[in-house]
């Protein structure tokens, strides 16, 4: 995931972040779609998250999710 990541993040964007993704991932509200790192071979998994439910992913796991309001919860979504 980190070299797909390397690979498609703008140049000018990764140097000044001094060439950490991590660092730019840290400091952007973009969400990467699945199909972006799937068509790179990089495996998604997907869970439906239910009223109540929590997700903990493993310690340093990308993951992205979020729940669109009360009763709407959208996929999560995590690379490995």
């Amino acid at each position: 995931m980190v070299r797909v990541l390397e690979e498609n993040v703008d140049p000018n964007v990764l140097k000044a972040a001094g060439g950490d993704v991590w660092a730019v991932l840290a400091k952007t509200a973009a969400l990467w779609p699945a199909n972006f790192f799937l068509s790179h071979e990089v495996r998604v998994g997907f869970h439906a998250m239910e009223v109540g439910d929590y997700v903990v992913p493993g310690h340093g796991a990308p993951h992205s999710g979020f729940n669109g309001g009360k009763n709407q919860a959208l996929p999560y979504v995590y690379c490995e």
